[in-house]
């Protein structure tokens, strides 16, 4: 019988899974763009068939599963578990029609007070503390949304969730700035260094300091896609910066995520003097899916 396993993160836009083999290695990766917002209910497993079909055989292929799957609008909500907590893995193995794998999902973090959630970085979180037992410290993981999490003694104390990556996808795809922001190759640092402090420095200026965003591509030939690109940024992110203080002051921050913005989040948390290590996103991803399957088995067994 076969001891390969797979590892799977499954978010709101895609479906990324590894083979995993006997002594840990990755055998083989695959992704697609099947996240919970593209399917409905009925469309979970076959999308899951499809991706992982090549490295099916007869004996049942665990397939230990993180992410926004287990939420209400995914495949099998699973109840949460509230911080103060462990990022010991609460998983639940769920009914699917193909006897070739079996789908073990892992619940997700809330927060009450005030209400927070995440699907998935618990599991990144849990892979950063495989990696460093003794972490303590706030975790700065940036995607979509940044989640700022403070860890300590080995559990997710707290957290907070600021939708700065969102903001940024609806002013740039949905408001006047769609005519004037360029592509992710557009950028100019200068620009970005400056609307960072302007709006971190008094950031209920914000509305202020947008103007020029939207007056000066229309008043003017000389306001390149660059300079609005990474005046936008800047803004954004000296907003959350501002509002995240109390998680990054005075903390050692680990930041991973969506590699194209943590050096952006490392260089003003660095001009802060914070003490920041970047870290790779999916080795602490696998590194928590690994400890999770380890947890399975013994649970299992």
């Amino acid at each position: 019988m076969s001891s390969n396993w797979i590892a799977a993160d499954w978010g709101a836009t895609n479906l990324r899974v590894w083979l995993i083999g006997p002594d840990g290695d990755v055998l083989a990766k695959a992704s697609a763009p099947a996240g919970i917002a593209q399917l409905e209910n009925d469309g979970f497993e076959p999308a899951l068939q499809e991706l992982i079909g090549p490295w099916l055989g007869t004996a049942p292929l665990p397939i230990i599963t993180c992410g926004a799957i287990s939420s209400r609008q995914g495949w099998h909500e699973l109840p949460l578990t509230y911080a103060p907590c462990s990022t010991d893995a609460r998983m639940t193995e769920i009914k699917t029609n193909d006897a070739r794998y079996r789908v073990i999902l892992i619940a997700g973090v809330a927060q009450q007070e005030p209400a927070d959630v995440m699907h998935g970085a618990e599991t990144q979180i849990a892979g950063l503390l495989e990696q460093n037992p003794k972490f303590d410290g706030v975790a700065c993981i940036v995607g979509a949304e940044t989640k700022w999490v403070r860890i300590s003694a080995g559990e997710i104390c707290n957290f907070q969730s600021i939708m700065t990556g969102e903001m940024f996808d609806a002013l740039s795809k949905h408001s006047l700035l769609r005519h004037s922001v360029g592509t992710a190759a557009d950028w100019d640092q200068a620009a970005f260094d400056a609307s960072f402090e302007a709006v971190f420095d008094r950031p209920q200026l914000f509305a202020t300091r947008m103007m020029p965003l939207y007056a000066g591509p229309m008043v003017s030939d000389d306001y390149p896609a660059a300079r609005v690109r990474a005046e936008l940024t800047g803004a954004l992110m000296g907003i959350e910066l501002a509002a995240a203080k109390p998680y990054w002051l005075g903390q050692n921050v680990s930041i991973f995520g969506e590699s194209r913005m943590v050096d952006l989040y490392a260089r003003v948390l660095g001009q802060q003097g914070v003490q920041v290590t970047i870290e790779d996103s999916d080795v602490l991803l696998l590194a928590g899916l690994k400890k999770a399957h380890q947890t399975w088995l013994t649970e299992a067994a």
